[in-house]
C-alpha cells in the first residue's frame, strides 16, 4: 500500500510553452515529462510498503526495480519488517520519477483511494480483479514466452490478497466498533438502573 502526502494547498500546474523540436520523438518526450511533472505537482511525499517493494522485481518499470534492488529486502540482512513503510521524497528529478512510477502503477493499492471505499466497493474491485487476471491467464494460454504475463499475473494476484486482507481489516474494526458501542450502551444501562 502507498501513502501519498499532498501539499496542503493544491495549485495547478502550468505547462510551460513547449519548446521547438526537429524530431517527433523530442516532442512526445516533452509531453511525457510535462504529465509527469503536472501528476506530482501537488504531491510531497510517498510513503510504500516494504512487502509492496519486495514485489517490484517482477514489475517492468526499470524505476520500481531499481527501488527493489536499492533496498535488497529479500536477503537476510535486511533490517525492515514488511509491515514498515519507506518514504520517498520529491527531492530530487530521480525520485520524482519514482512517485510517478509508484503512483501509475496499477497494481499498487493507494491508502488514501481504498480508505474512502465502502466495502462493497472494495468487493466489487476484488470480483473485477479476478476477472482480469482470469483473462490474463486465458490470453497465456495463446502465447509462446510467458515470462511478462507471468509477472503481470503475479502482481495482480498480490494486489487481490492485499484487497482481500484490507476486507478482512476493515470487517474485523467495524464488528470491534460494533461491540464497543454495544458494551458502552449497556455500561450506560446498568449506571443507569
Amino acid at each position: 500500500m502507498v501513502i501519498i502526502t499532498k501539499t496542503k494547498q493544491e495549485k495547478i500546474y502550468q505547462i510551460p510553452e513547449m519548446p521547438v523540436f526537429q524530431r517527433r520523438r523530442s516532442k512526445v518526450v516533452w509531453l511525457g515529462r510535462q504529465k509527469m511533472l503536472a501528476s506530482i505537482f501537488n504531491i510531497k511525499s510517498v510513503s510504500v510498503q516494504v512487502k509492496d517493494i519486495k514485489q517490484m522485481i517482477y514489475s517492468k518499470n526499470p524505476h520500481l526495480v531499481s527501488l527493489y534492488a536499492k533496498f535488497r529486502l529479500n536477503s537476510a540482512s535486511s533490517s525492515y519488517s514488511d509491515n514498515e513503510y519507506i518514504t520517498i521524497s520529491k527531492s530530487s528529478d530521480l525520485n520524482k520519477s519514482l512517485i510517478y512510477a509508484l503512483i501509475s502503477t496499477e497494481w499498487l493499492l493507494d491508502a488514501g483511494y481504498i480508505e474512502n471505499k465502502s466495502l462493497e466497493e472494495i468487493q466489487q474491485e476484488c470480483f473485477d480483479l479476478q476477472n482480469k487476471i482470469y483473462e490474463l491467464y486465458e490470453r497465456r494460454k495463446q502465447m509462446i514466452s510467458h515470462v511478462d504475463i507471468d509477472f503481470k499475473i503475479k502482481l495482480f494476484e498480490y494486489k487481490l490478497s492485499c484487497l482481500s486482507e484490507f476486507i478482512l481489516d476493515k470487517v474485523d474494526s467495524e464488528k470491534n466498533l460494533e461491540q464497543s458501542i454495544t458494551e458502552r450502551v449497556l455500561l450506560k444501562e446498568k449506571i443507569a438502573n
